[in-house]
C-alpha cells in the first residue's frame, strides 16, 4: 500500500486516487510514535475511515515525515551513477545518516 502526507493528512494510495483517512496524525512520524511500531501503524493505516477520494493529480502530497531528525541517504545505489562518477562498483551498499542540521 502506499502511503502520503498531504496538506490535508494522512492518506493511501487507491488506483489513481489518493483516500484521505481519519486519523489525528498530520505526519507518519507522529502516527509510528503513537502507534509504537510498524505493525500497529500499518495497521491504523488499514483500518482508518476515509473522509474523502481525492485523484492523485490533485491532491497536495508533502514528504512523508514533517521534520525528520536525521536522513539516510544510500550512495552508489544504480549503476548508471558508479559508471558516471568512474567509481568502483561496491560489494556492500555506501549509507550515510545526515544530521537535521546539515540541510
Amino acid at each position: 500500500m502506499r502511503t502520503y502526507r498531504t496538506a490535508d493528512g494522512l492518506a493511501r494510495g487507491d488506483g489513481e486516487d489518493v483516500l484521505l483517512l481519519d486519523l489525528p496524525y498530520r505526519n507518519l512520524g507522529d502516527l509510528l510514535t503513537a502507534a509504537g511500531n510498524r505493525r500497529a501503524a500499518r495497521q491504523a493505516l488499514d483500518e482508518a475511515a476515509v473522509r474523502m477520494r481525492v485523484p492523485a493529480s490533485d491532491a497536495e502530497l508533502l514528504a512523508p515525515v514533517a521534520a525528520p531528525g536525521r536522513r539516510v541517504l544510500v550512495g552508489a545505489n544504480h549503476a548508471d551513477h558508479v559508471e558516471e562518477a568512474v567509481m568502483a562498483t561496491l560489494v556492500e551498499p555506501m549509507f550515510l545518516v545526515v544530521s537535521e542540521y546539515a540541510w
